[in-house]
C-alpha cells in the first residue's frame, strides 16, 4: 500500500525548494542525534538516580493532560518516591505549585523536584512547517536528550504522548511508562487522508491534489510505523484515558502488553456538593483549551441557529454561550480574539462569552449556574470537561465520537425516543451545528423534573468511572 502511494506521488511531483530544504534538514538533525544519542547513553549510564520522572515539558498549562499530570505526581506520595518533573515553564517551581492549586485545587505535600527543558520550543509546529509530526517527534527526542542528559531516572513516564522519548529512556536504562491521552496518528487520520476529507490538519490544498495526498498518506505510513515501534516496542506500563485510545494505541502500537485504561481524574467531589435542584441560569458553558481541534467555531455557529434560524427562536433570546478556556501561548490568545471577531460577525457577539484562564473558583460558578455545557471536538480522546459538566449539573451535549461517545454521555438522550426510554440517559450527543442547536433548545424547554433526573444520572455516572480517588488506586 505504502510504495503504491509512493510511486504514484513519484511519477508527477515536483519537489519545491522549500521541500528539499526540510528533507535536508531532518536527514542532517538524524545524523547528529544519533551520534548524541549514543554519547548520551555512555554518560547516563553512570548517572541513573533512584525515583520516578514525568517528561512534560509543558506543566504549568492548565488543560486535562495537567490535571492527570498533578494528580500522578499526587497519587505517588504515600510511596514517598522521589518525584521529578520535566518541564520548560519559566515560572518558579512556587508559581508553578501556586497554580496547581488555583486552577486544579491540588495540594502536594512533597514538592517534587523540576529538570528545567531550554529546548521546549522544538515541540511546537510552528518549529518545524513541513512534515510537521515527524518534525515534532524528532523535536521530542531532542529535548529528551536535554531531559536525561541532567537526570536520569529510574522510571520514565511520558505523560504527553511523546512515544518518541521512550526509546532513549529504555536505552538510558530506565524502565519506562506512558499515560497516553491522544494517539499521535491513529486510522481516523489516514482514513481522512485516504478519503480527501478536509479538517483543521488536512487543508484544501492536500485534498485538491491527488498527488499530495498520495505523498501525505505515504509519510503517514511511514510515520505510522515509527509511532509503533517506538511505543510498542519500549514501553513496561502502558496507560491510556479512554476506550477509544486504547483500541487506537492497541491498533497502532501492536504490543503484546496490556493496555490499561486509566480514566483520568476528574474533581467530582467538589462538584458533587453543589446543589444539583437550584435553580439554573439560560446559559450554555463551553470548557477547552483554545485549540482549533476544539471547534469553538462549531459551538458558535449552534448558538446562532439557536438564536437565528429555528422557528421557536424567539424562546431563546435571553440565553448566553459562555466559553472557557485556557491560552498557552501567543497561537491560543490569536484564537480566542478570533473567535470573539467570528461571534460578533455572527451577530451573536453580545450573547458570546470568550473567557481566558480562568481559576478554579471560577470555573465552579459557572459549572454551578449553567443550564447545559456543550462540547464539539470530533475524537475527543476523553473529555474532562464533559465530566466537570455532568458532576456539576450542567447536562452535557458533546460530540458523537470517541471519548464523549463510547465512556461519558451513556447512555445519551435521543430525540426518537418516548421519555420512559430516556430515562437512563446522562447527556445528549451531536455532530452538525443543527443537532447541537436542537439539543441546546431541548434542554432548555425540558420539564424540570426530566432535567432533574437527567442530572442525577450524569452525576451518579461521573462519580462512580471518574473519580480522583479511582485514577490514584488504578495510576
Amino acid at each position: 500500500m505504502v510504495l503504491g502511494h509512493l510511486w504514484e506521488a513519484l511519477k508527477v511531483w515536483e519537489w519545491d525548494a522549500g521541500t528539499l530544504y526540510m528533507v535536508a534538514v531532518y536527514v542532517s538533525l538524524y545524523c547528529v542525534f544519533l551520534t548524541v544519542i549514543a554519547y548520551t547513553m555512555l554518560r547516563s549510564m553512570s548517572k541513573k538516580e533512584h525515583g520516578v520522572a514525568f517528561f512534560h515539558p509543558y506543566a504549568n498549562t492548565c488543560g486535562g493532560g495537567e490535571r492527570v499530570l498533578w494528580c500522578a505526581v499526587k497519587a505517588l506520595e504515600p510511596s514517598g518516591v522521589p518525584v521529578t518533573i520535566y518541564t520548560g515553564d519559566v515560572e518558579s517551581d512556587q508559581d508553578i505549585l501556586d497554580r496547581c492549586l488555583t486552577r486544579f485545587n491540588i495540594t502536594l505535600s512533597q514538592k517534587p523536584r523540576f529538570v528545567r527543558l531550554k529546548k521546549r520550543k522544538l515541540l511546537e509546529a510552528e518549529s518545524w512547517p513541513r512534515f510537521t509530526m515527524l518534525g515534532q517527534s524528532l523535536g521530542s527526542a531532542i529535548v529528551a536528550i536535554e531531559a536525561l542528559w541532567q537526570f536520569v531516572p529510574h522510571i520514565f513516564v511520558d505523560t504527553t504522548g511523546c512515544a518518541f522519548t521512550l526509546p532513549l529512556a529504555k536505552l538510558c536504562g530506565c524502565r519506562t511508562a506512558a499515560y497516553v491521552h491522544y494517539p499521535t496518528i491513529s486510522g481516523d487520520m489516514l482514513s481522512k487522508v485516504a478519503e480527501r476529507r478536509p479538517t483543521y490538519n488536512n487543508d484544501d490544498e492536500i485534498t485538491s491534489s491527488v498527488v499530495r495526498t498520495h505523498v501525505k498518506l505515504v509519510y503517514y505510513h511511514i510515520f505510522a510505523f515509527l509511532y509503533g515501534v517506538a511505543g510498542g516496542w519500549f514501553t513496561d506500563v502502558i496507560m491510556v484515558n479512554s476506550t477509544w485510545t486504547g483500541n487506537h494505541i492497541r491498533s497502532i502500537w501492536k504490543t503484546r502488553k496490556d493496555v490499561q485504561v486509566v480514566y483520568p481524574p476528574c474533581d467530582t467531589t467538589r462538584l458533587q456538593q453543589m446543589d444539583i435542584e437550584a435553580k439554573r441560569q439560560r446559559v450554555v458553558i463551553s470548557i477547552a483549551q483554545y485549540r482549533p481541534e476544539k471547534d469553538h467555531q462549531r459551538q458558535i455557529e449552534a448558538f446562532r441557529i439557536l438564536r437565528q434560524e429555528r422557528d421557536d427562536r424567539k424562546k431563546f433570546q435571553d440565553v448566553r454561550l459562555v466559553i472557557i478556556g485556557s491560552c498557552r501561548n501567543s497561537d491560543d490568545e490569536a484564537l480566542a480574539d478570533w473567535l470573539e471577531t467570528y461571534a460578533k460577525d455572527k451577530g451573536v457577539g453580545s450573547h458570546v462569552s470568550i473567557l481566558r484562564n480562568v481559576s478554579w473558583d471560577e470555573l465552579v460558578a459557572w459549572l454551578g449556574r449553567a443550564e447545559a455545557g456543550v462540547h464539539t471536538m470530533w475524537n475527543e480522546h476523553f473529555g474532562i470537561g464533559v465530566v466537570e459538566m455532568q458532576a456539576a449539573g450542567a447536562i452535557p451535549i458533546a460530540h458523537r465520537s470517541a471519548g464523549p461517545l463510547m465512556d461519558i454521555v451513556v447512555p445519551s438522550y435521543e430525540s426518537d425516543q418516548s421519555d420512559h426510554d430516556n430515562t437512563r440517559a446522562t447527556g445528549f450527543l451531536a455532530t452538525e451545528p443543527e443537532e447541537y442547536a436542537a439539543a441546546m433548545a431541548t434542554v432548555l424547554t425540558l420539564p424540570e423534573a426530566t432535567k432533574g433526573r437527567m442530572r442525577a444520572q450524569g452525576r451518579s455516572h461521573a462519580s462512580e468511572c471518574f473519580s480522583e480517588e479511582l485514577f490514584d488506586r488504578r495510576f
